[in-house]
């Protein structure tokens, strides 16, 4: 069904990513590429057309449903509801009378932290124009994009707390100053607080080695949570019981192409840490990274076979690997005559493309259509 609006869907998603790596390679101006590229997609997102099953189409029944509704009754139903920042995000936008938007801002607002995040791992390894462009080919032949412009609160949270994870571990800011970030993607989505949980045991752990001021910054980050936790956190507890008990029933969604991808996705970014677990563990705060990554991918791998848990956070784990990809090419560009280092650009083009052709003929990407 739909096969030439796929089929125009695919090739245009295809040709402008190849036209911006080929940019990438050509041009020094990455920031400014990147930047056309968030607003391009932004673009072609407004255009989408969704199918019935899709979660956007059900997202822009909900809009109209809150559009219809006294803004008082909207801001009771989202102060009562786990995700009332996606409720009011998709309220303000349907008030615009373009539903539309709500795809194409969510696209600006996820391919916007993905690519700062991109363009600040440049900054940092003084990456060539040829490296930057195989870490975008890494994000973008995922074929996320569909899951991004159609799924929305996920994917924003995500990305946010992507971002969050790479100013603090990379960057040293300290947690508690990202605070207020975790609190808006939790807000967006209950995914996003199993990760935050995730990452505060973490901080936690690492706990002794660190200095009396981040001591005293990590103390009163943890109270802080633990009184949001009390007043807040039922409502969570009651969501990860119900979703636990519908994984234990198998009776979940899933769709063999999309999680063989996914699959490939997630052993490409395995093989490479494993490759190059020597070089990771050679910088402190890369070394931290890495230990997060590792601890998330036995995490998903738990729930390999829950179609939803393993698809979303092994989109979290592809943004989180940006860094350490950057990292792992600096050391191929200083050392590029060793053969070693030639066959990991040929792991990573290769895996690329197979889940890039994967995405377009049976995974998300083949959704994608214009016009209809």
């Amino acid at each position: 069904m739909y096969l030439m609006p796929r089929l125009f869907g695919i090739t245009m998603y295809c040709l402008i990513m190849l036209i911006f790596i080929i940019a990438l390679m050509v041009s020094k101006k990455s920031k400014f590429i990147l930047f056309i590229y968030a607003i391009v997609l932004a673009v072609m997102a407004y255009f989408y057309v969704p199918s019935y099953t899709a979660d956007l189409y059900r997202i822009y029944n909900m809009m109209e449903y809150y559009v219809s509704m006294p803004f008082n009754e909207v801001l009771s139903v989202a102060v009562t509801s786990e995700t009332p920042a996606a409720i009011l995000y998709y309220y303000y936008i349907g008030k615009t009378g373009f539903p539309n938007l709500l795809p194409s801002i969510t696209a600006l607002i996820y391919y916007g932290n993905v690519f700062s995040i991109i363009t600040r791992v440049k900054r940092k390894y003084k990456l060539n124009r040829n490296s930057v462009s195989i870490i975008v080919l890494f994000v973008m032949a995922f074929g996320q994009y569909v899951q991004v412009i159609s799924g929305i609160r996920n994917m924003i949270a995500f990305s946010i707390i992507a971002k969050c994870i790479y100013e603090e571990f990379i960057e040293n800011k300290k947690i508690i100053s990202n605070l207020w970030k975790y609190v808006i993607a939790i807000l967006f989505h209950q995914s996003a607080t199993i990760v935050f949980i995730i990452r505060i045991i973490y901080e936690i752990s690492t706990f002794n080695r660190t200095s009396s001021k981040d001591k005293a910054f990590k103390v009163s980050g943890i109270f802080i949570i633990i009184v949001l936790g009390i007043k807040y956190g039922q409502g969570l507890f009651r969501t990860v019981l119900s979703s636990a008990t519908h994984y234990l029933t198998r009776n979940v969604y899933f769709y063999f192409w999309e999680f063989l991808l996914t699959a490939l996705h997630i052993l490409l970014i395995i093989v490479l840490m494993q490759r190059y677990k020597k070089l990771l563990k050679s910088e402190k705060n890369v070394l931290c990274l890495y230990r997060y990554v590792k601890i998330m991918i036995i995490i998903n791998l738990i729930f390999i076979f829950e179609y939803n848990t393993f698809q979303r956070f092994s989109v979290l784990i592809s943004m989180l690997m940006i860094p350490l990809l950057g990292k792992i090419l600096k050391n191929i560009e200083e050392n590029y005559k060793i053969p070693f280092n030639k066959n990991t650009r040929v792991i990573i083009l290769l895996f690329s493309i197979i889940i890039l052709l994967l995405a377009c003929v049976r995974g998300n990407l083949s959704a994608l259509k214009f016009f209809v």
